[in-house]
């Protein structure tokens, strides 16, 4: 990603997180799981709002992995 090579933190955040609901609406839950758990850590360490986004796409990825 050309966010890491300029190493633009936010936007990896948010990308991590765009990549979550892709796989999330596509039916590949162990990828959105990863991006999404990979967004989260992220979102703490810089302390930046997503974390709450994060945590709730994270809730729902993990009940369809559970209900499957």
């Amino acid at each position: 990603m050309i966010s890491q090579e300029i190493n633009f933190k936010p936007l990896i955040a948010h990308s991590l997180k765009a990549l979550a609901e892709i796989g999330h609406k596509t039916n590949r839950p162990e990828l959105a799981l990863s991006d999404c758990q990979q967004a989260l850590e992220l979102c703490q360490e810089l302390g930046i709002s997503l974390v709450k986004e994060c945590k709730e796409l994270l809730t729902q990825i993990q009940a369809k992995l559970e209900g499957d």
